[in-house]
């Protein structure tokens, strides 16, 4: 036994002499054996690969014997690196807090991949969790895997989805089930999505459906209703729809529906962004002079885009001040036939530099080699009819402008999109465009109203208030009090008819109660809902309230006007994994749910849509390069130089033989006695639409 304690030299160790002598010296009591890295660990790791440290606790003694017992000495084996990665360390334990944060984050970054379409597979990148693991220390769930992001991550949001969606149901007075047909599978066909939307537009992705052929499909529509029902089982039903030449027979099965599992809806109709585009195909079809407008605007645009020289030759002409032509030169953004918007801006850009590039082509003509673009140019440029056409273009897309513009906000309702109609029917008929074709288009036209616009339609365009009836004759302002008492007799409990006319024509003439002043300041006016809640429980105004607002919370679009257009312009494939469909419908439920809840306001569109909407005071052309520059930059299509303005309208399907075979008599008979279509009359639908956009950016 030692006098005295013990006395232990630092002696480096191989790795098999330290094995032996830790094995040898085993006792309990005697080692404290540290995995963890001390704060002094970089110091000692100088000294030697594997060192063996003994600590004395009193005095030391010679050693005498390896079987010798020693009393009250502590020793640390300090590790080398490589033997430090042969006995890793445990994982972290976490906090409560440190689990929900872990959970949230997780939950944030599986979305962002969803909403990015980023594939899967960056979560099992070595560098990626490499760089995961120098914000935060590997934990048996950290850095997140692509299998859990797919399964438990993905089921976690669904299901969080699937709870906010029924809590925002159940509180909801009136429900549009909207039908949409422009989203992809995940092998890349048109599918049918099904959206649920509340009065104040909080939209959901219910389901995906199987068959985006036939549309709207009864069966599907009724099983996704029935879901609808259980989670808000007091709301007002209502259903907006693609069509694919279904429409009429689901009109007969759905309206009169009155099962068991499923109560009638009350309001129908055909998305009316699709007969938008289906109108301007027909506007195509009925002139050649418009088709070829289009097509010489692309080749502007593009010319601008490719020809420095060209580009070089209109900027001087453009700024007075040389030292803007640099900052000019990315106005001339290459179009894409895959997006509308760049189309539009195609040809707002080239009726505006008109003399700037007449000029500009005349001088690149004797200062540069022919060219096949540059000879396309010079015999367009040459054509005074060629620049008097492309300005009745743009005269002519005036109405598809504020469409476009209203089809991207959720607030828009079918009195207004019937309004733009009017105005753009208006303005074909008088174009110089139809080429003597007019009374084809009005026959066209007047089809598709009789077997696309519902009575209520008419009746929103009285009751919307940025609206006002603008757009409709004094026939039609008569016609459209019948239809409005007609549907408040199938909505209002105990109707009462005289108090109902008697608010109707104060509403109006702005007369009595809508007199006063602020009534109809466009800032008051800019939200329906808002204006007509004034009035709830008022003892003379509440049955026109319920019906103004019943009217405006029906949805009548299933998507925007450039979502269509861009669908129809990709190229979709065949087949689809059946194995990933419950993936893909969870998948789009996130997708299109962030979309839908980045909800776009006035200020956005007007911001994106200004140079287009600027029908009388246009900025100056230098403004118009500037915004130009931008709103290409937002755009971001791929450019396809296969596709054509034809080739697109042409895929988007039109059922509209169908349904015209297959409808019952007309709910309503329209004609165009109906609509004021005078200059004034298409002012007035101007003006309406300019001062809406105007106080609700401001808001």
């Amino acid at each position: 036994m030692f006098k005295k304690q013990l006395l232990v030299a630092v002696v480096p160790l191989s790795g098999k002499v330290l094995r032996s002598e830790m094995s040898r010296l085993s006792t309990p009591n005697l080692w404290e054996l540290c995995p963890a890295k001390s704060k002094m660990s970089s110091k000692r790791d100088t000294i030697a690969k594997s060192t063996l440290v003994v600590t004395p606790i009193k005095s030391m003694a010679p050693f005498k014997s390896p079987t010798a017992s020693v009393k009250s000495s502590t020793v640390t084996i300090e590790q080398s690196p490589t033997l430090r990665k042969s006995f890793p360390a445990p994982p972290v334990k976490l906090t409560k807090r440190d689990v929900t944060d872990l959970r949230s984050f997780e939950e944030k970054l599986t979305t962002a991949m969803i909403t990015t379409n980023t594939p899967w597979s960056l979560l099992d990148s070595i560098d990626f969790h490499a760089a995961m693991e120098m914000l935060h220390p590997p934990t048996d769930n950290f850095p997140l895997t692509s299998a859990r992001a797919q399964t438990e991550v993905l089921n976690r949001l669904s299901l969080k989805y699937q709870c906010e969606c029924n809590d925002v149901l159940a509180t909801s007075n009136a429900i549009t089930l909207v039908v949409n047909n422009t989203d992809a599978s995940a092998g890349g066909t048109k599918t049918t999505t099904y959206v649920a939307l509340d009065e104040w537009r909080h939209a959901f992705v219910l389901a995906e459906g199987s068959d985006a052929s036939k549309a709207p499909y009864v069966t599907e529509v009724l099983s996704v209703l029935s879901k609808v029902q259980l989670a808000s089982p007091n709301s007002t039903l209502f259903l907006c729809t693609w069509t694919s030449g279904a429409y009429a027979h689901a009109r007969r099965e759905l309206l009169q529906s009155t099962t068991a599992t499923s109560k009638p809806i009350i309001l129908m109709g055909a998305c009316m962004v699709q007969q938008t585009a289906l109108l301007v195909h027909e506007l195509v079809m009925c002139s050649l002079s418009l088709e070829e407008a289009l097509d010489n605007a692309v080749l502007t645009a593009d010319a601008l885009h490719v020809m420095p020289s060209l580009r070089h030759h209109v900027l001087h002409g453009v700024y007075a001040d040389k030292s803007a032509v640099e900052s000019g030169t990315n106005a001339f953004a290459q179009v894409s036939v895959t997006s509308w918007h760049s189309i539009a801006m195609a040809v707002k850009q080239a009726t505006r530099l008109e003399p700037f590039l007449r000029l500009a082509v005349s001088e690149d003509e004797n200062t540069s080699s022919s060219s096949s673009m540059l000879r396309q140019l010079i015999d367009m440029c040459s054509s005074d009819m060629v620049w008097n056409t492309l300005r009745h273009t743009a005269q002519l897309l005036a109405p598809l402008h504020f469409v476009s513009g209203l089809s991207e906000m959720q607030t828009t309702t079918s009195g207004q999109l019937l309004a733009l109609w009017i105005w753009l029917f208006g303005a074909s008929t008088r174009s110089p465009l139809l080429d003597g074709n007019s009374d084809a288009l009005i026959s066209s036209f007047l089809q598709r109203l009789d077997c696309y616009v519902e009575e209520h339609f008419v009746a929103c365009l009285v009751l919307d208030p940025r609206v006002h009836g603008a757009g409709l004759s004094v026939s039609g302002l008569r016609r459209a009090r019948g239809i409005a008492v007609r549907i408040a007799t199938t909505l209002v409990h105990d109707f009462n008819e005289n108090k109902f006319i008697r608010s109707y024509n104060d509403y109006m003439k702005q007369q009595g109660d809508f007199s006063e002043a602020g009534v109809w300041n466009a800032a008051n006016t800019s939200s329906p809902m808002e204006f007509w809640g004034d009035y709830d429980g008022d003892p003379l105004h509440n049955q026109l309230a319920i019906v103004a607002k019943t009217l405006c919370s029906f949805v009548p679009h299933t998507c925007s006007i450039e979502e269509l257009w861009s669908a129809h312009a990709q190229p979709s494939t065949k087949g689809v994994n059946a194995e990933v469909s419950k993936q893909h419908e969870k998948c789009t439920k996130i997708r299109r749910g962030a979309v839908l809840s980045a909800r776009v306001d006035a200020k956005d569109v007007v911001s994106r849509f200004q140079t287009l909407l600027d029908v009388e005071n246009e900025p100056s052309v230098e403004e118009m390069l500037q915004s130009n520059a931008t709103t290409q930059e937002m755009d971001g299509q791929k450019i396809n130089r296969n596709l054509s303005v034809r080739s697109v309208l042409e895929s988007i399907s039109d059922g509209i033989e169908e349904d015209a075979t297959g409808s019952d008599a007309p709910s309503i008979a329209l004609d165009v006695a109906w609509f004021d279509i005078s200059s004034s009359g298409l002012d007035k639908i101007r003006s309406t639409m300019q001062k809406y956009l105007s106080a609700a950016i401001q808001q």
